[in-house]
């Protein structure tokens, strides 16, 4: 009874490292444990026990969490999406987030939308960087993705949020890249890459939206020549 339980404990404890390590390869989608690892700035013993599948401490996992947008749930057990996605159902919603972000420190944007499903997906992006070592900050991407109903009334806030064309990178996908990543599926790695030419990311080959860039350089630009208008016509004081 008693070499049964531990037998049945044991098994666990391999079935749960097999897994997690499963969990983390799918998350690092091709690249290496130990050259990721070493930029992420861990010791040669949390490489190893990685390597094994053993669960890092909390400190290691909320530096993984920041660096990849992944769901710590779901890379220690397996629960809910495995990257970490802002939902919102209606269009008020999101827009009191976007004013958020057009309030807080200067992002990049990817945007891209669904007319089919009458989604939209803002991807908010910025250099950060965090410690392992005291001494030592180690830089990263920080990024949010914020899903939500794409209505006029977004359409119009994408101009008047002061989300410039400049910041702003409109894409392209189809209907399945579409679902996944509202879904969680994509983590900065696979929509970002890895900054060169071996992979661009998703973001990087999917194609320009040419059709929401003309029209978001369009309004913007009579919205500020209405606004140019409006000034001129107010009485010297």
């Amino acid at each position: 009874s008693v070499l049964v339980e531990k037998f049945a404990k044991d098994q666990k404890e391999i079935d749960n490292k097999n897994e997690f390590k499963q969990r983390l390869e799918w998350m690092l989608a091709g690249r290496k444990v130990t050259p990721w690892a070493k930029e992420m700035g861990l010791t040669s013993g949390t490489m190893g026990r990685l390597s094994k599948g053993e669960v890092p401490g909390p400190e290691i996992l909320t530096a993984i969490m920041r660096r990849e947008n992944v769901s710590i749930s779901w890379l220690v057990d397996g629960k809910g999406l495995p990257f970490i996605v802002d939902t919102h159902f209606t269009d008020d919603s999101l827009l009191t987030m976007l004013r958020m972000h057009a309030a807080d420190a200067p992002y990049s944007v990817c945007f891209t939308l669904n007319a089919d499903r009458g989604m939209a997906v803002f991807i908010f992006s910025q250099p950060a960087s965090y410690y392992i070592k005291k001494d030592k900050p180690l830089e990263y991407r920080q990024i949010e993705v914020v899903i939500g109903p794409y209505t006029q009334k977004i359409r119009n806030a994408l101009i008047h949020q002061r989300i410039t064309a400049s910041t702003t990178k409109a894409f392209l996908l189809d209907d399945l890249e579409f679902s996944s990543l509202i879904r969680g599926q994509y983590g900065t790695y696979q929509l970002f890459g890895d900054g060169g030419l071996t992979n661009p990311g998703l973001i990087g080959k999917a194609p320009p939206d040419t059709e929401f860039l003309d029209f978001f350089r369009n309004a913007a630009s009579a919205d500020a020549d209405q606004t140019t208008k409006r000034k001129s016509s107010l009485p010297d004081t």
